[in-house]
């Protein structure tokens, strides 16, 4: 996956964590203790998608992909 593909998780797993809070707020106690759970570990696979574009990113400055000659032998 591009850091994009990674930074593009993340925003989804904190957007869904957010309508899992929200939800909870209307939800019955034991349905709101799932739903903060549920919160809790997207927010971590957000943070986790985060951390991994950032390797991604540098790697990729360290690491600059070589010019690929483009001339055929014949």
């Amino acid at each position: 996956m591009s850091p994009a593909e990674y930074r593009a998780l993340a925003v989804r797993a904190f957007e869904m964590a957010d309508e899992y809070r929200a939800d909870a707020k209307t939800s019955s106690p034991e349905r709101a203790a799932r739903l903060l759970q549920w919160a809790d570990q997207r927010e971590e696979h957000a943070w986790f998608y985060l951390g991994r574009a950032e390797i991604d990113e540098d790697f990729v400055r360290r690491h600059p992909r070589k010019q690929e000659d483009n001339r055929h032998v014949a």
